[in-house]
């Protein structure tokens, strides 16, 4: 396998950097271990590049010492963040003011454990770039109108945990099944966005097969936008 080349590998890196910079830089309330998620997430970058020029298979991949430790290293940043109700704690900790700043920061910490745990996973799904995002089946919980923008809608969706997701596609209702595409957070005026909504031709997938929170099996043509994405977040 071409692992030097790989389109997860290179999302993973661009994942533990943004990981880095928001552990150094979050204003989190409260009890928790900063240098230890920090000296965790460097050990995952001195690891990352042992991954991608390994040129091993995917079986053997998640069966290497190194990507155990990079799974290791996710768990000890979850840990030193306070375990998993971390991003409630600190949401509630947060004055009134510091809220969307704490929200932000949560959330790309969440986006970038997520790329690095579940990296072994994705590398056997092949090197289209779709796959250098988890993509999950997900249940719409409910929608509502942009406050500022007539034409987007505000879904809130479980996917395995609830997430934020901003959408153009005006006909999604609230119990729709839909694919959605894990992407780095993205502010859509004024409203922070954790991923996009699979669609092909005919806009946003609605009856999706699967368990809420696995990996869908998808056509390849609906994939094109959420492929569009990822390049342009790697070549960012």
């Amino acid at each position: 396998m071409d692992t030097a080349s790989s389109p997860q590998i290179r999302m993973a890196e661009v994942a533990v950097e943004k990981l880095l910079k928001t552990l150094e830089s979050a204003k989190f309330r409260g009890n928790w271990d900063r240098k230890g998620a920090i000296s965790a997430a460097k050990e995952i970058a001195r690891r990352l590049p042992e991954i991608k020029y390994s040129y091993m298979e995917p079986g053997e991949l998640r069966e290497s010492e190194a990507m155990r430790a990079l799974k290791e290293g996710c768990m000890k940043i979850l840990q030193s963040l306070g375990g998993r109700e971390w991003q409630r704690e600190f949401l509630s900790r947060a004055a009134r003011e510091e809220r969307r700043s704490v929200e932000e920061a949560a959330a790309r910490i969440r986006w970038a454990l997520n790329v690095l745990y579940n990296l072994d996973a994705r590398l056997t799904l092949g090197d289209d770039p779709a796959y250098a995002v988890d993509i999950r089946v997900g249940e719409i919980m409910s929608v509502h109108r942009h406050p500022d923008a007539d034409r987007l809608l505000i879904c809130n969706v479980n996917v395995g945990r609830a997430i934020t997701v901003v959408t153009n596609d005006l006909s999604v209702r609230e119990g729709d099944r839909v694919a959605v595409a894990l992407l780095p957070p993205a502010e859509f005026r004024g409203v922070l966005s954790e991923g996009m909504f699979v669609g092909a031709g005919e806009g946003v997938m609605k009856n999706v097969d699967g368990e809420i929170g696995t990996a869908p099996r998808l056509e390849a043509d609906a994939l094109q936008e959420v492929r569009n994405q990822v390049m342009r977040v790697l070549r960012e």
